[in-house]
């Protein structure tokens, strides 16, 4: 079973100004460096382009880049059975759906937790 750590864009990578929240680039280099899919979550939306393309150079460390035009629970649902771990700051969108399909979950509230993430990615399953 691989490990999988899913990021919302908004308010959990970056803010909705388009500055880096506190430890967001130390979250996707830890990640990186434990060799976990790391996929990106987000609307599809001018935002969401206008932020990719300005940090470009990091978001393509991502395996994959999920932009949707309204998240729903199965946008998850693919993952499957994999170990996976929702990294968010709603409890309405991403870290619900990720907590219906029986994910672990992180809520974002200012600061990622880099700590939570070291945890699950040292947890051999």
């Amino acid at each position: 079973m691989k490990k999988i750590v899913v990021f919302d864009l908004r308010g959990t990578l970056v803010t909705k100004g388009g500055e880096w929240v506190d430890g967001a680039q130390e979250a996707i280099k830890l990640v990186g460096d434990w060799q976990t899919e790391a996929i990106l979550y987000s609307m599809n939306e001018a935002w969401t382009y206008q932020t990719l393309s300005r940090y470009a150079d990091v978001f393509e460390d991502f395996n994959e880049i999920l932009l949707v035009d309204k998240k729903r629970p199965s946008d998850l649902f693919t993952l499957g059975t994999n170990d996976v771990l929702v990294v968010g700051d709603s409890d309405t969108e991403e870290l619900a759906f990720g907590k219906r399909l029986g994910y672990r979950t992180v809520k974002i509230t200012g600061e990622v937790l880099l700590d939570e993430i070291k945890q699950f990615l040292g947890e051999k399953r």
